[in-house]
């Protein structure tokens, strides 16, 4: 689903990047809009099928999450001037976000699944 956000409206990201930060105070409420809906996500996947007893699975989780809206955010502003920046098309990128998410979050966390 946040893939399909980025690919579908880059221009709308970069519009809302713009004028936020051209304003100190929509910056300060889109940044505490992101940080409550990361914080959401990562509530409901430690409800999933995730342990949250093992390690830290919060913290990583939530590293995660920040992770992969930081590098889609990046590729929805660079991607259209920049076509050939990345060599894998939008549905290609989901299994390579889950996979780099999966084992970073196993790693941090002694092997959740």
């Amino acid at each position: 689903a946040m893939v399909a956000h980025y690919e579908e409206n880059p221009r709308l990201m970069a519009a809302f990047y713009t004028r936020s930060a051209a304003d100190p105070q929509a910056w300060q409420e889109a940044v505490q809009d992101h940080v409550r809906l990361v914080d959401t996500i990562v509530r409901l996947l430690c409800q999933g099928e995730w342990n949250a007893t093992q390690g830290d699975l919060t913290r990583a989780l939530t590293l995660a999450v920040h992770m992969v809206f930081s590098f889609l955010g990046d590729v929805s502003l660079h991607r259209r001037s920049v076509p050939d920046m990345l060599p894998f098309e939008a549905e290609e990128l989901v299994p390579e976000l889950n996979q780099m998410i999966l084992g970073y979050v196993q790693a941090r966390t002694g092997g959740v699944s």
